[in-house]
């Protein structure tokens, strides 16, 4: 029987024994916790754990880059507003950065998932970790004015969150990017010409891109999605990290 107790997803993880040839699927069924919703479960692959924060290096890089030349080119209060948007941006990475443990692999990690897709299984011994959250009662944007959680409420729309924000935080844009607990990631168009209704979900995050037309913001554009779908979808969570048994001493 797997038993072990659970931990914050920034708190070190519980240590959990086993084979090298137990699977994720083998831990869920065997295991006393409770039942996780499939949006909100989640592991991570050994290899993708350095990968991961070579990725934020250099992202962290760019977003500092990019807010210099926005301050630099400032020329008036909204300009010099968009330079410390983006400042902020910076420091979320840096905090991601800090916290590597708050990451995951973009696959389905649910029981119900694994048992119908059994190729889709990992052994524990690939896997640095894995675990569940609680569904969260926010929605996160990234806009040029910053980096804030607003709070969920039900029937919420893209069209709601985009509302509550100031209007230069987001009219530069024909598009967004919707990043969904379950680690997919949509282009949606927010333009009155192209315009989509999203209904939201809670941990769901939006991404109002960059407008600078250079390889850098283009980068940002493109990777910070797929940086913000391997966060876990939550801000309480359980997480579990596999290791080896010792070996016997008989």
């Amino acid at each position: 029987m797997l038993t072990y107790s659970t931990s914050h997803a920034e708190s070190p993880a519980t240590m959990l024994s086993v084979s090298d040839n137990t699977t994720l699927r083998d831990a869920w069924l065997r295991a006393d916790i409770p039942s996780a919703i499939p949006a909100y479960s989640f592991y991570q692959r050994r290899v993708e754990h350095e990968e991961t924060k070579a990725t934020l290096e250099q992202l962290k890089e760019e977003l500092v880059v990019l807010s210099e030349e926005r301050i630099e080119r400032a020329t008036s209060a909204e300009a010099s507003q968009s330079a410390l948007g983006l400042r902020a941006w910076q420091q979320h990475v840096e905090y991601f950065l800090e916290t590597p443990d708050a990451s995951r692999s973009l696959a389905r990690a649910d029981v119900a998932y694994l048992v119908a897709h059994p190729r889709d299984n990992p052994t524990l011994s690939d896997i640095h970790h894995f675990g569940y959250c609680e569904p969260p009662d926010w929605v996160e944007l990234w806009h040029a004015g910053g980096v804030e959680k607003m709070a969920y409420q039900p029937d919420m729309t893209l069209g709601d969150a985009l509302e509550a924000l100031p209007a230069r935080d987001t009219n530069l844009s024909d598009y967004v990017t919707w990043v969904s607990p379950g680690g997919q990631y949509f282009r949606l168009g927010v333009a009155a010409w192209n315009h989509q209704q999203v209904d939201l979900v809670p941990g769901g995050r939006i991404v109002v891109p960059l407008s600078e037309s250079t390889p850098s913001a283009e980068w940002v554009n493109y990777t910070l999605p797929h940086i913000l779908a391997k966060r876990l979808p939550g801000s309480e969570c359980k997480r579990f990290m596999p290791t080896k048994p010792l070996a016997s001493s008989s």
